[in-house]
């Protein structure tokens, strides 16, 4: 899990459905979470998206425009544009997108940071 990995201070949960953010609170105590994407940013050095595929630009561009890094489950985009997207706002930005199997808060890090992990329907 993200929370153990080796140089990530935090995580920031995020979830857009209420009960499920809730429940998951409950394994993560003392996580900071949010029903939504936007007000994390502030909060964060990174995201990872594990979202539905036809999410995963949409949310991967707000977090790379906010001049987050991203972890995207898997494809990465669900086309060959929405990936070029993907890559050339990050180029722009400075920040490293990756996609990555089952990105579902795993442990792949960037050193000292603070990370969300995201999970909307």
């Amino acid at each position: 899990m993200l929370h153990a990995a080796d140089g990530v201070e935090e995580v920031v949960l995020v979830d857009s459905r209420e009960d499920r953010i809730r429940n998951l609170a409950r394994s993560y105590k003392t996580a900071p979470w949010h029903n939504a994407l936007a007000p994390a940013l502030a909060h964060v050095d990174a995201v990872v998206v594990a979202t539905p595929p036809s999410t995963h630009v949409a949310v991967a561009l707000q977090a790379i425009e906010a001049g987050k890094h991203v972890l995207v489950e898997k494809p990465l985009a669900p086309t060959s544009e929405g990936a070029r997207r993907l890559e050339s706002a990050a180029r722009a930005a400075g920040v490293v997108p990756r996609a990555k199997n089952s990105a579902r808060c795993t442990t792949s890090t960037v050193p000292g940071s603070t990370w969300a992990c995201t999970r909307t329907t």
